[in-house]
């Protein structure tokens, strides 16, 4: 089967000079063949290493705008960077055709160990596909999907000691014509749809993203465990129709599997990309658990963008490297040493969570800043006054005072072990607002002092003066009484049409009666 994709009719494509000379690289034996063009060990006489060259045929289609979209492509996924994904060197154009230059893998392409060794066993297929799926992340995590991946595009490098996957070809799918277009010196064959999606059919271009290679790595994970490929016709447009209609044979039909990893494939392979696993991360998590955070390479979290879609992707499943056979064994996974208990991960904060470490952090510092002017606040503030019987409800004092015009009566001895003081008369001159009345009501009460309190009277020379007491409005007019209040040091000022009068400080002692004039 993959011997029918490479080899292409030599018709198709025209040949290379005779120097063997495109731009600065010196071309030696031919790799590969296929659809696009083909590849070949070189030389480059400007960097003097050496590397593969990709050299596509003449008459792409599209033109220059699908060169541009090829070549962006290919330099956004080698500035990835991750060492399962073939690192790509650069693109140019010499003698009227494109060439590009890749590193020059020395490996065994995934259709052939397949032919050779099919159905593979877990210890074989299971690593691989490890490895497929942590390159596959990382294209994923930068946008890119592969939308042409086939067996014939992953290269196995292995020995004793370490296992090596290499993906190849991103980009190439912009060079190619419409799956359903007949393009004449373009011969699609049936192996060209193997691994083409159901949505890659019949949809438009925003209708493809990254679920097609998911779509792509079931057929590659179905053909590693049966030999065989679910969809395959006598005709390149039949076998697209069987992506489209036909249901799969269930793997196990053909071989004895685990029913998980049936169920894996099926789900893999299922017509609605919306009922489709996923991401490659989900896929592998359903084989074993704790495959996608160990391994020998990590995998990376997809990022889909906004609409989760990317460009359509055709059926370029022409690309193979041939290389000499090498013996297979049994590929296993390279034991890598456990952690350092003492090597602690850098502690990330979920960006999901990041505006409610926002939120907290600011309630901080407004705690911090009403603390801090607390502290600062040097003037005392009075304390509660008491509750204490009421003149104006009619109730008596404990002790009362005779006030001016009052019906003279029989007075009531104190009792209890505080003693009767001589009163303080209220003058017969003085201000006649309401404050002064009160003043003459409670002129002839003593203080206690158990209570540690004292009386402070305010008197202006304004009816229309304002009465602060550190800070606080406590009246208008020509006095102000604060007959019972605490102890202690209080600042005064008042304010006058607008104007702010300079400020006194008084210190008020307990069973003190303190009189300030301004």
């Amino acid at each position: 089967m993959d011997e029918e994709i490479t080899q292409v009719q030599r018709t198709t494509l025209d040949e290379l000079p005779a120097t063997g000379m495109l731009g600065n690289l010196r071309l030696g034996q031919p790799l590969g063949q296929g659809l696009l063009g083909q590849v070949y060990a070189a030389h480059n006489t400007v960097a003097r290493k050496q590397c593969a060259a990709k050299v596509f045929r003449r008459d792409l289609p599209g033109g220059a705008v699908a060169r541009g979209r090829y070549i962006h492509e290919a330099e956004t996924v080698a500035h990835v960077g991750h060492p399962n994904i073939g690192h790509v060197y650069g693109s140019a154009m010499a003698d009227g055709r494109m060439y590009t230059t890749i590193e020059l893998l020395d490996g065994t392409p995934l259709s052939t160990l397949i032919r050779q060794k099919a159905p593979l066993s877990r210890r074989t297929y299971f690593p691989l596909l490890k490895e497929i799926c942590a390159g596959l992340s990382a294209a994923h995590a930068y946008g890119i999907a592969h939308r042409h991946l086939h067996a014939g595009q992953v290269m196995v490098q292995w020995n004793d000691q370490s296992l090596q996957v290499k993906l190849l070809d991103f980009g190439t799918h912009h060079l190619l014509p419409p799956l359903k277009d007949q393009i004449p010196g373009w011969l699609w064959r049936p192996e060209h749809a193997i691994c083409v999606a159901p949505e890659q059919v019949k949809g438009a271009a925003g209708d493809v993203d990254t679920r097609a290679d998911i779509y792509a790595l079931s057929i590659i994970l179905y053909e590693m465990v049966t030999g065989r490929v679910p969809f395959l016709a006598d005709s390149f447009a039949a076998t697209l129709e069987q992506h489209t209609n036909d249901q799969p044979m269930p793997p196990s039909q053909l071989v004895s599997i685990p029913g998980g990893l049936e169920e894996t494939i099926m789900r893999g392979l299922d017509k609605d990309p919306r009922k489709r696993i996923p991401s490659v991360e989900a896929m592998l998590a359903t084989l074993d658990p704790l495959a996608a955070t160990t391994g020998q390479h990590q995998l990376t979290r997809a990022k889909l963008t906004s609409t989760g879609r990317y460009r359509v992707l055709t059926a370029d499943v022409s690309q193979e490297i041939q290389l000499p056979d090498a013996p297979v064994a049994d590929l296993q996974q390279p034991a890598r040493e456990p952690p350092h208990r003492t090597a602690f991960a850098p502690f990330k904060i979920p960006r999901s969570r990041k505006w409610l470490y926002v939120l907290l952090a600011v309630v901080a510092i407004g705690c911090g800043v009403a603390v801090t002017l607390l502290l600062l606040d040097d003037e005392p503030e009075p304390a509660r006054r008491p509750t204490i019987p009421s003149v104006r409800q009619g109730r008596a004092l404990r002790t009362p005072a005779k006030s001016p015009g009052a019906r003279p009566g029989p007075r009531k001895q104190p009792t209890g072990p505080v003693a009767r003081r001589p009163t303080r008369p209220v003058p017969k001159q003085g201000p006649t607002t309401a404050g002064a009345k009160r003043l003459g009501r409670l002129a002839g009460r003593p203080i206690t002092k158990a209570l540690g309190f004292g009386a402070l009277e305010i008197a202006t020379s304004s009816p229309e003066a304002q009465v602060f007491v550190n800070g606080r409005f406590k009246g208008k007019g020509k006095l102000v009484l604060l007959p019972r209040i605490a102890a202690g040091t209080y600042r005064i000022h008042l304010v006058i049409d607008g104007k702010k009068t300079p400020h006194r400080d008084v210190q008020l002692a307990p069973n003190q009666r303190l009189t300030i004039s301004f």
